[in-house]
């Protein structure tokens, strides 16, 4: 009993002192709410614990730190109506910005709908990083995130390595779809290189790719920027062969180089390489190419080493001017007072670099009378001018000499320009500068002034070391003279005898003569090969005539061979010897007729403009059933080959006349017939390795209905007020994107807004490898015939991409023949410059009072182009039976 009480009493002090110690104790200092909700939150104490409310709608919340997580006030942000910058998830609201873009007609703003999305910020944060050349570390500044805070609180600032590791995926992406260009591209690359050591003293080398696209643009990429051990050549050539390999690049034509030793055996590595590739021209023949602008260089530095007292007085007097603040103010008001008005600016000289004593002389001449005034308004700029290397001022005659050598490397220095541009070809531009440099030098050889004379000599021995031998130049330069119509081979001879002696001369003409046979022996077996791959042995040239077979070679459809190859190789001689015929513009198709009860007339003309290969198809088809007439016109412009197009022509209106619900339920009856051929179309696609596709704009005529129906870019428009009866099926449109978006596609800009960055339209028959996002969903619109309704006009892109609804009619409308309104059509949009394939057809609708003069005048017409266009059945008037006119391409 005792020890239990003294237990209890023995406890008692114990308690008490542990509670003096809690109260001795200093209360902890409460911990900073460290998530990012509580920017939106406001903590409140209420007589039920603590509360947070909302900072734009009030909802309040309960917060305790042990009981509340902030979960339920993320869940309430993202969904608060009040909050200003959210967008749910779940919704496809956009908000609308007014920011700056591109617009056609020339305006710099418009309102356009913004959507926040932290993956397309990041992505144009390391865009901004590359671009503008910023250090990863730029994005951790304090600024720069309080910048970002204002601009879009809700965007994440990430980290300078997130943002490294952001550049090192764009650079890969990047890197993937040029590796892709390149392997897709029909022509070969060029490359320049060179080489240079950093003041670190590390040895660094750029390669650059540069090549012609398949649509014919020249592009210049930059393939690696890296470390090399050494400037040896045998290096260089090795780290270009393992740069060329992890690019997957064989066909290389010529790689430009500078004059240093080194790069004579770099290319010579290289030629062994691309010969083991089987990928060289003519065993890598012409794979050398000396860099023209730095032979130009060396040939003026050599020529300036003789430099004369003019050019030193005139370089001391301008190092005087800029040597101090206050003598350049005083210079500037004599400038003001000579009353010289130019915007040039004093510039001192490297003297190591020959165009910056162009540019500085060049800048200097314009002040010439200020430099005058100057010399007595301050005394010291004579004195001390005088104990300079120039001893004195620059003179008259100084002035006057310092003026010829400006002109002198003027020449020079345009020429540097000319020839080292790299967004245009300049291949055909190296024989004529080269041509003028040793005119100029021949001139200046025979000068009076023996300084120039003297000059001139020394550029004249640089020049002979590069481009005096016949053997050291690349006879590149002269076989793209050659090539270019306006000069050919005779032009190149004349110059060449005129700039080298003789024998110089004739050798070169004989080694231009042999190369370019050489060429075309090399392109001619290689051209023989692809055509030999691509055909089928079941068929026999003799079924096709000389005139089907060039037409063959120039669409690049080839599908003939021959068994006797001796013969066939002869017959592509002869072929590619009256090339004047093979590529001479096919003409134009036209034609048309009349509806039997004469209520309506058509026309139609079609032509491949200024393409060298036809893609358009159209069809005209009238149906007389128990006195009802039918009538079917449709254009269909093909993307990708001929196939869908013509596959479209052929089987669209067959399987709509056949269709149960033709006449009941048009419209039903023309969307589930355009499903219907799209899959018939895909199915007939599985052998083929290349996506083929096509538009469709289509008018179907029943009674005194006008249904219209409409898939891409080709277009209907009716005499009503010059009205477009269909919608052009754009990408960039906001519901078509938003379709291809919804189905897991995306829209990008690459010349145009393009599907997947391939398609230029929305909607078309074909496509198999977008078909997802491409659908064949005709829009259909229907339109009564009545008087008001004159004529209406279908069309591919070649007429409307130059062409205004609003013009189209104007100049159908005093034509009565359909048949010469659809050329006049086709006639103006070739005027104007159309690039496409064209093809219009106009339907003319007829009352009784022009009924009986439009028959004649029609038929008239049918008579004399069935003469024109033999086989060509669309001049047939049809039958009751489903006769039809059937159009075509050609």
């Amino acid at each position: 009993m005792s020890t239990n009480m003294d237990n209890v009493e023995g406890n008692v002090p114990i308690e008490e002192h542990e509670s003096d110690n809690e109260k001795s104790k200093p209360k902890r200092k409460r911990m900073k709410d460290r998530s990012e909700v509580w920017e939106h939150f406001i903590k409140e104490e209420t007589h039920t614990g603590m509360e947070a409310r909302c900072k734009y709608c009030g909802m309040r919340y309960k917060c305790g730190t042990k009981r509340n997580g902030t979960s339920p006030l993320w869940a309430h942000i993202n969904r608060c109506r009040k909050y200003p910058y959210n967008t749910p998830k779940e919704s496809k609201q956009s908000l609308l910005s007014f920011k700056s873009n591109k617009i056609e007609s020339g305006c710099t703003s418009g309102l356009s709908y913004v959507k926040y999305d932290p993956t397309v910020i990041r992505k144009a944060l390391s865009e901004m990083v590359i671009v503008d050349e910023l250090p990863f570390k730029f994005v951790e500044g304090v600024g720069f995130k309080k910048f970002c805070n204002v601009m879009e609180p809700r965007f994440h600032v990430p980290s300078r390595i997130t943002v490294a590791k952001d550049c090192y995926e764009t650079f890969l992406t990047q890197k993937r779809k040029l590796k892709l260009v390149l392997k897709n591209c029909n022509s070969r690359v060029s490359l320049t290189t060179d080489t240079w050591t950093s003041i670190q003293q590390i040895n660094y080398m750029c390669l650059t790719v540069h090549f012609v696209d398949n649509d014919w643009n020249l592009q210049k990429r930059i393939l690696n920027f890296c470390p090399i051990s050494s400037h040896k050549g045998e290096e260089i050539g090795k780290e270009i062969e393992k740069c060329l390999l992890d690019w997957e690049l064989e066909k290389v034509f010529c790689i430009t180089v500078d004059n240093a030793s080194s790069n004579d055996t770099a290319i010579g590595y290289m030629r062994r390489k691309v010969n083991g590739w089987k990928a060289g021209v003519l065993n890598g023949r012409f794979l050398h190419m000396r860099c023209v602008a730095h032979i130009v260089n060396l040939v003026v530095s050599d020529g300036l080493k003789i430099v004369n007292e003019s050019i030193t007085r005139v370089r001391q007097a301008v190092r005087f001017i800029k040597q101090s603040p206050s003598r350049l103010v005083r210079f500037k008001k004599c400038v003001v007072e000579e009353k010289i008005n130019s915007k040039k600016l004093l510039c001192l000289d490297v003297p190591t670099r020959w165009n910056s004593t162009f540019l500085m002389l060049d800048a200097a001449l314009v002040f010439e009378y200020a430099f005058e005034r100057y010399s007595e308004e301050d005394p010291h700029y004579v004195i001390e001018l005088n104990e300079r290397e120039g001893k004195g001022c620059p003179t008259s005659e100084d002035w006057e000499t310092v003026r010829r050598f400006s002109e002198f490397l003027q020449v020079f220095y345009d020429l540097t320009l000319r020839v080292s541009g790299s967004l245009h070809v300049t291949s055909n531009l190296f024989f004529h500068e080269l041509v003028s440099v040793a005119v100029l030098l021949k001139d200046l050889m025979t000068n009076d002034d023996v300084e120039m004379c003297l000059m001139a000599t020394k550029m004249k021995e640089k020049y002979d070391k590069y481009w005096g031998d016949p053997e050291k130049i690349n006879m590149l330069i002269f076989i793209a003279v050659v090539l270019d119509p306006r000069y050919k081979l005779d032009y190149v001879e004349w110059m060449l005898i005129e700039i080298y002696d003789s024998k110089h001369a004739f050798v070169l003409v004989n080694n231009l003569k042999e190369s370019l046979n050489a060429l075309y022996e090399e392109y001619r077996g290689s051209s023989g090969d692809v055509i030999r791959e691509e055909v089928s042995s079941s068929m026999d040239s003799s079924q096709f005539s000389p005139k089907q077979k060039k037409l063959q070679i120039k669409e690049g459809r080839s599908c003939w061979v021959c068994e006797n190859l001796s013969s066939e190789m002869g017959y592509l001689d002869s072929v590619l010897q009256s090339s004047n015929q093979i590529h001479v513009e096919e003409q134009p198709v036209t034609g048309g007729g009349l509806s039997q009860n004469g209520k309506f007339s058509y026309g139609y003309a079609s032509s491949a403009g200024k393409r060298s290969s036809m893609e358009d198809f159209y069809e005209t088809r009238i149906y007389g059933d128990d006195g009802e007439i039918v009538g079917l016109f449709g254009v269909f412009d093909g993307h990708g080959g001929v196939r869908a197009a013509e596959y479209v022509k052929h089987h669209l209106f067959s399987n709509l006349i056949k269709h149960p619900k033709f006449i009941a339920d048009t419209k039903s009856a023309i969307a589930e017939t355009y499903s219907h051929t799209d899959s018939e179309f895909l199915k007939s696609e599985n052998s083929q390795n290349r996506d083929a596709g096509s538009t469709a704009s289509t008018a179907i005529l029943v009674g005194d209905r006008l249904l219209v129906a409409n898939v891409g870019d080709s277009r209907a428009v009716i005499c009503r007020g010059a009205i477009a009866v269909s919608r052009d099926h754009k990408p960039d449109q906001s519901d078509e994107r938003q379709r291809i978006e919804d189905a897991g596609g995306f829209v990008m800009w690459a010349g145009t807004w393009r599907v997947g960055g391939v398609l230029a339209v929305s909607r078309a028959f074909g496509d198999k490898l977008l078909k997802e996002y491409v659908v064949a969903d005709p829009e259909i619109k229907e339109e009564k015939v009545d008087s008001s309704l004159e004529f209406l006009i279908l069309a591919s892109d070649g007429l409307w991409d130059v062409v205004t609804n609003e013009e189209a009619v104007d100049m159908v409308k005093p034509i009565q023949d359909s048949e010469e309104a659809a050329k006049k059509l086709m006639k103006e949009a070739y005027q104007r410059g159309s690039a496409d394939n064209i093809t219009c057809v106009v339907v003319r609708f007829l009352d009784n009072c022009y009924h009986n003069d439009a028959s004649k005048r029609v038929s008239g017409n049918q008579a004399d182009s069935s003469n024109k266009n033999s086989g060509d059945s669309s001049n047939q008037l049809p039958g009751k039976q489903g006769d039809s006119s059937k159009g075509g391409s050609h």
